[in-house]
């Protein structure tokens, strides 16, 4: 896995550090993903599924056994990115023609999906 290091300074927070590191990913060419990250501020990482009640180093163990290709850290250890190329081809979710199946969907027949 390639991995890049960004210096932000102070007054950086996940969104802004998230950013950075998608622009940084990007350099690297291709349509990419996140697949983990690491808050070392909050200390908080995901997936949250996965990294639930797991020690700080599950992003990097979840991005290694998932693909990752580029991670990016911020401020040394601060924020950590970990980013898969999506392949050539790959169909892109059309997030229009998903809201509108899913307002067109009638409500009354999924309702008490599991009877009693």
């Amino acid at each position: 896995m390639r991995t890049v290091s960004l210096g932000l300074g102070s007054g950086v927070n996940y969104a802004l550090a998230e950013k950075a590191a998608r622009e940084a990913a990007m350099e690297a060419g291709g349509k990419l993903t996140l697949v983990a990250w690491y808050d070392k501020v909050r200390n908080m990482e995901g997936p949250r599924e996965a990294c639930a009640n797991e020690g700080w180093k599950c992003a990097r163990v979840y991005a290694d056994h998932h693909g990752a290709d580029i991670g990016v850290l911020v401020n040394e250890d601060q924020y950590e990115f970990y980013f898969t190329r999506i392949p050539e081809g790959f169909e892109e979710l059309d997030e229009e023609a998903a809201l509108d199946i899913h307002e067109s969907a009638k409500r009354p027949d999924f309702d008490n999906v599991q009877g009693g």
